[in-house]
């Protein structure tokens, strides 16, 4: 029986803190969302505040516009599998 060689991926380090600011990020980013080390969900800027403060975004599953506020318990890291042009590759 022929297999398959199986293919290691590494995990894509995250760095605490690594992205706490937000203007930075451009209408049509492709982003994550994680709260506490977990990962909520992928999505696209939609729209931000000058400074960063306020952001809204897509979700990419369910096309859903949520808020979100710098206040907020979520962190937000490029999603470097699809090379924005904003953020290059790590």
């Amino acid at each position: 029986m022929n297999q398959s060689p199986q293919i290691a991926v590494e995990p894509l380090t995250r760095t605490p803190g690594m992205y706490r600011e937000w203007y930075f990020f451009k209408n049509g980013d492709r982003i994550e969302i994680w709260s506490e080390n977990t990962f909520l969900f992928a999505a696209r800027v939609d729209d931000r505040t000058d400074d960063g403060e306020v952001l809204w975004v897509i979700e990419e599953k369910t096309g859903m516009r949520r808020l979100f506020l710098r206040s907020d318990k979520v962190t937000l890291y490029p999603d470097y599998a699809f090379h924005t042009p904003s953020f290059p590759g790590p």
